[in-house]
């Protein structure tokens, strides 16, 4: 999609969508549904991200490389919020904290299996449709002169990043080095 094979997911915001609802879930509720709550931030932010992204900025590479660097700056804000206001309470903050770094030690195979339910049908999907994504790699005019629907084809590859993103950040929490 960006043309880096290195991109991560803060690119999109999505990573820090997932972090914001944990650490709501964390705080208000439980960090039992941690695993669902970061899944359903990640998938919610990038929902919300291409709607603004298609109605304010057309459909430039560059402009979605700009929102997304704005949409996960601002999140990652109320991120640090959060976390500053449960610092009263120790187990929450330790909790938000360990998700942050990525921790896989409290972890048991449901959230494996939670993960894997969003994880293999957006992989399969993705290496299904893989050709066509790689036509993306050429740029928006090569690929369309090529035949292939490029903006569908950006929406869906955008879609299978957030099903994948959502389930490997419901697994472990936000690893920051992940790539797409």
């Amino acid at each position: 999609i960006f043309q880096n094979p290195l991109a991560s997911p803060s690119i999109l915001g999505a990573s820090s969508g997932a972090v914001l609802i944990t650490l709501l879930t964390n705080s208000f509720v439980s960090s039992l549904y941690q695993p669902i709550a970061s899944f359903c931030g990640a998938f919610f932010v990038l929902g919300l991200f291409l709607v603004f992204w298609r109605m304010f900025s057309g459909s430039s590479l560059e402009s979605l490389l700009i929102f997304g660097f704005a949409t996960n700056t601002l999140i990652s804000s109320i991120n640090q919020l959060i976390i500053s206001l449960d610092l009263l309470n120790f187990e929450k903050t330790t909790n938000s904290l360990l998700f942050l770094m990525g921790d896989l030690s409290s972890k048991s195979w449901i959230h494996v299996y939670i993960g894997a339910l969003t994880i293999l049908p957006a992989l399969t999907i993705s290496i299904i449709r893989s050709p066509k994504y790689d036509l993306l790699a050429l740029g928006k005019g090569v690929a369309g002169n090529l035949g292939l629907n490029v903006d569908r084809t950006y929406l869906e590859a955008l879609l299978m990043a957030g099903f994948m993103i959502g389930g490997a950040i419901s697994i472990g929490g936000i690893f920051p080095f992940l790539g797409l």
